[in-house]
């Protein structure tokens, strides 16, 4: 009888240890995510930065094509006034 009463006392000491081990492996795995999350965040922000940094390049870029294509669009009217000019000062 004393021994089925130790059984008993091992058996629910047991079940004890075990239902906290299985809260401090959710403890440990929930701050493992916490963790990942402290360490990915500045990597996503450095990834999305150099995202952003290449959309501004590519903006630099279209604006310099638009800039010289609108120089040379503007050259022939400058050669023109610059024609006329040289008329007026010949005749």
């Amino acid at each position: 009888m004393v021994a089925a009463g130790q059984m008993l006392q091992a058996r629910d000491a047991q079940q004890e240890l075990l239902a906290k081990a299985e809260i401090l492996y959710m403890l440990a795995a929930e701050a493992a995510e916490v963790l990942v999350g402290v360490f990915q965040a500045p990597v996503v922000l450095a990834a999305e930065a150099a995202e952003v940094v290449k959309r501004i390049g590519a903006i630099l870029v279209v604006l310099t094509l638009v800039a010289e294509a609108a120089e040379v669009v503007a050259l022939p009217t400058e050669m023109k006034c610059m024609a006329a000019l040289a008329a007026q000062e010949l005749f």
